[in-house]
C-alpha cells in the first residue's frame, strides 16, 4: 500500500513538472541536427522534407555563422540541419528552400566533420522564392555536405521551422556560344534557358550580365518583327543585332531592352530577306526563372493569331450577331468582316445582280492584348439584317485581317468558313 502511494505521488510529481516546462524543453531536435547525422540524398533531383524546428549549432559549426542579405544587413545564423549527397557525375545544382515557411540559408560544404571545405556557391534569388536558392558545380564520387541553417532577425533567437530541399540538376544551354545560334525558321514562341550560361571573348555584353544565349535569324522575305521576353521575375536582357560579318565582333546593335518584375522587354527591328540578324538574352543570374522568346510579325501569322467561331445559328445571327472567340500572340489591332456566299447575296437580295466575290454583312474592329482569348461579336448591318428575316440557311466566312498603323490591312487575313441553320 506504502509503495503504490508513493508510486501515485512520483508520478504526479512528473506529471506536474512536464506541466510546468515550455513545450521547446520536452522537444527533441531533429534528427539530422549534426552533421554526423546528415540525411543522405542519393541522387538528383530530389525533393526532401526537413525541419529547423529546436535544431541547434553544434560547437564546432562550420563558417560562415553570419549571412547577408541583398541590402547587405548581415544576419547571424543559428538551427542547423544537415544533408548530404553524392553526385555519380559531374553535375551542376541548384539547390532551393523556396518552401521554407522561416528565413532560410544554404551552405554547401566538402571534407567533413572537423575538416570541412567551403564549396562557393551563386545565390539565385527572385521574388518567387521566398527561401535561399543557390547553384554550385559538383564533381563526380565527391561528397557534398549541405546545411539549411535559420537565419536570426535582430537579436531574437530564430524558432526555425519546415521546409523541402530541392536539388535540381542543370545543363548548360545548346546555344550559349554565339557560333551555336539557335536558327529561327519562323516566329512563335521558343523557350529560353538560361541556366549555367557564360559569356565569350568580345560578345557584346549588357548590363551586369554574367551568361547569354544566341538565337539566328536569316527571313526569306523582308518584313517587320517584333522580339520580346515576357515579365521576369529575375532580370533577362534583349539585344538584336545585324551580322556583318562571320564573327561575334561584326554585329551591329539595332535595339535592347531588360525585363524587370512585371515588365517584358521588347525590341521591334526590320529584317530584309537574306541578311543574317542574332537576338541574345542575357542574365545576371547562374539560374534564373524559366523564361522564354517570342518572335512575331505584323501579320496575321506572324502573329499568332487565332480565330474560333462560337456555336452560332441563324438565330442568334439574327438576334445578336456572329460571335466568335480571338486571340493574338501579341497586342494587335484588327478588322473582323463578315461575309456571305455570292448565290447565298444574290437569293437573299443583298445585292442586285449576283457578285463575283462574297458580300460584306458586318463588321467591327479593335484592338486585342497579347494572349488573351477574347469574345467578339459581329452584329449584322441594319440592311442584312432586314433582307436575312426569312432565310433558311446561310453560307458565312469571318475574315479576320492584321490592321497597320493606318488602319490599312497587312498580310493574308484568317478566314473560317461556316453554314448556319
Amino acid at each position: 500500500m506504502i509503495k503504490n502511494a508513493l508510486r501515485l505521488a512520483l508520478a504526479a510529481a512528473v506529471v506536474a513538472l512536464a506541466a510546468a516546462l515550455p513545450a521547446s524543453a520536452l522537444a527533441f531536435p531533429p534528427g539530422n541536427d549534426s552533421p554526423g547525422a546528415a540525411v543522405a540524398i542519393p541522387a538528383a533531383p530530389a525533393f526532401v522534407s526537413g525541419t529547423t524546428v529546436e535544431a541547434t549549432l553544434d560547437a564546432d559549426e562550420p563558417s560562415p555563422l553570419v549571412a547577408a542579405d541583398d541590402g547587405g544587413t548581415r544576419h547571424g545564423l543559428d538551427r542547423s540541419v544537415w544533408f548530404t549527397y553524392r553526385p555519380d557525375r559531374d553535375i551542376k545544382i541548384l539547390a532551393d528552400t523556396c518552401d521554407a515557411n522561416f528565413t532560410s540559408h544554404i551552405d554547401v560544404y566538402t571534407g567533413g566533420p572537423g575538416g570541412f571545405g567551403v564549396v562557393e556557391t551563386k545565390v539565385n534569388s527572385y521574388r518567387d522564392c521566398p527561401g535561399d536558392r543557390r547553384s554550385f558545380s559538383a564533381r563526380a564520387a565527391t561528397l557534398y555536405w549541405i546545411r539549411v541553417s535559420t537565419e536570426r532577425d535582430g537579436v531574437r533567437f530564430p524558432d526555425g521551422g519546415n521546409f523541402h530541399l530541392r536539388l535540381t540538376p542543370q545543363t548548360a544551354p545548346l546555344n550559349d556560344a554565339f557560333s551555336d545560334a539557335t536558327p529561327l525558321s519562323a516566329t512563335g514562341t521558343f523557350p529560353a534557358s538560361l541556366a549555367f550560361a557564360s559569356l565569350e571573348l568580345g560578345e557584346p555584353s549588357y548590363r551586369e550580365d554574367t551568361g547569354s544565349i544566341w538565337y539566328r535569324l536569316t527571313p526569306s522575305e523582308s518584313t517587320a518583327y517584333n522580339a520580346s521576353v515576357g515579365a521576369s521575375a529575375t532580370t533577362v536582357t534583349l539585344q538584336v543585332f545585324e551580322s556583318r560579318g562571320s564573327t561575334i565582333n561584326r554585329l551591329r546593335r539595332l535595339g535592347q531592352d531588360y525585363t524587370e518584375d512585371d515588365y517584358a522587354a521588347t525590341v521591334a527591328f526590320n529584317a530584309l530577306k537574306g541578311k543574317t540578324y542574332y537576338i541574345r538574352l542575357g542574365t545576371s543570374s547562374q539560374v534564373p526563372s524559366p523564361t522564354s522568346l517570342q518572335l512575331t510579325t505584323n501579320t496575321a501569322q506572324g502573329l499568332g493569331l487565332l480565330v474560333t467561331p462560337s456555336s452560332n445559328t441563324l438565330a442568334s445571327l439574327r438576334h445578336d450577331g456572329f460571335k466568335a472567340v480571338l486571340s493574338c500572340a501579341r497586342t494587335c489591332t484588327l478588322g473582323v468582316d463578315l461575309l456571305v456566299s455570292p448565290a447565298d447575296a444574290k437569293r437573299y437580295h443583298l445585292t442586285k445582280k449576283t457578285p463575283k466575290a462574297p458580300v460584306k454583312v458586318g463588321h467591327i474592329g479593335g484592338t486585342l492584348q497579347a494572349g488573351q482569348p477574347t469574345s467578339v461579336t459581329v452584329p449584322l448591318s441594319t440592311s442584312a439584317a432586314k433582307h436575312l428575316t426569312h432565310a433558311t440557311s446561310l453560307h458565312t466566312t469571318l475574315r479576320v485581317s492584321v490592321r497597320g498603323k493606318r488602319g490599312t490591312a497587312t498580310g493574308k487575313p484568317v478566314t473560317k468558313s461556316t453554314t448556319l441553320k
